[in-house]
């Protein structure tokens, strides 16, 4: 595998872990119930955990944005 190979599938591999991880948690918290009683209760949980994700995500996202000017600016001053 190339470099540039070995970096898509790292990529790859850590977008299918996050997404093996919502699932889980998906599976966590049906696990619990047993049984619903329609379809559409399922689906409000399912929803739940993926509002709940992007919401983390955003945050982090957020947190990331407000920093990044900062390491910049350090970054920009330690080769100068």
């Amino acid at each position: 595998l190339s470099i540039k190979d070995k970096g898509n599938l790292i990529k790859w591999i850590k977008t299918t872990n996050r997404i093996e991880r919502v699932f889980r948690e998906v599976r966590r918290r049906t696990d619990s119930i047993g049984a619903f009683t329609n379809k559409d209760s399922l689906i409000r949980i399912m929803y739940k955990v993926f509002k709940e994700y992007n919401e983390k995500q955003e945050e982090k996202r957020k947190k990331i944005k407000k920093y990044s000017g900062s390491f910049n600016q350090i970054y920009t001053h330690l080769l100068t």
